[in-house]
């Protein structure tokens, strides 16, 4: 059955009263990018500027009784509010079935302002304070998500934006999921694809700084795991080729 949330706290729902509705607001918006089954564009909704993502299927019973990739983000982005995780807000969120048959799946979130990608941020700073401040962050919240039983599915540096405040918000996670218990593969890979882009854009002694501080959150054990990790990406991935040239040495001057 077809379905639709409204975040009434940003919009007035009696502007919005079908999927219909807000179907057509997707064709209103600017185009950003399109690739696979997703198709994103920037448009502001009554006075928010948001970014809508909407996604396509191929019509089957594949998606019977499980939730859509735009439901299943608005879930995930629900359990970051809870564990006090910054997010973009969910603006709206819908969903097309017919007869069962999910046919695609819209999700709008608000714009967070003069914010970039972490791997943007990481190969262009070079200040060795507020980069290890960063990845601080970074570990702590990924370990408090873990903690808390509940993994991201698509945790890349891509897909973690900084304010201009250095705050970061974690985007991009239709794949998340919650366990009673933080253990299985979707954790271990959470850390393995997060690992694997800090080595790409970060010194050793960065990469190593991170698996410190997620141990210290998590209570797992430093010096086991600093030798386990980089094993265990090498044998997921390969060797990463970095993405820059990495410092010898990094500004230790705050800018």
């Amino acid at each position: 059955m077809s379905k639709f949330y409204i975040n009434k706290s940003y919009i007035k729902s009696e502007n919005i009263l079908s999927i219909e509705d807000i179907d057509a607001l997707l064709q209103e918006g600017q185009f950003i990018v399109k690739g696979g089954n997703v198709e994103v564009r920037r448009l502001q909704i009554g006075t928010i500027m948001c970014f809508i993502k909407k996604y396509f299927y191929k019509p089957s019973y594949r998606y019977l009784g499980r939730c859509s990739s735009a439901f299943g983000e608005k879930k995930s982005y629900d359990c970051f509010s809870k564990l006090e995780i910054p997010h973009p807000q969910v603006i709206l969120c819908a969903e097309k079935r017919v007869i069962g048959k999910l046919h695609w799946s819209i999700l709008a979130t608000q714009e967070i302002p003069e914010a970039t990608d972490l791997v943007s941020f990481l190969m262009s700073n070079n200040d060795h304070t507020l980069r290890k401040y960063i990845i601080d962050k970074i570990a702590c919240m990924t370990g408090h998500i873990h903690n808390n039983g509940f993994f991201h599915g698509s945790l890349r540096l891509r897909n973690i934006l900084l304010t201009q405040n250095t705050n970061p918000f974690f985007i991009d996670c239709p794949k998340g999921k919650y366990k009673k218990t933080p253990i299985g593969r979707g954790f271990i890979y959470d850390l393995l694809s997060i690992y694997k882009d800090i080595t790409r854009v970060c010194t050793q002694e960065e990469s190593k700084f991170f698996i410190a501080k997620y141990c210290a959150k998590t209570g797992k054990n430093i010096q086991q795991w600093q030798q386990k990790l980089p094993q265990m990406c090498y044998k997921k991935f390969g060797k990463m080729k970095p993405l820059r040239p990495l410092p010898t040495t990094l500004n230790t001057t705050n800018k």
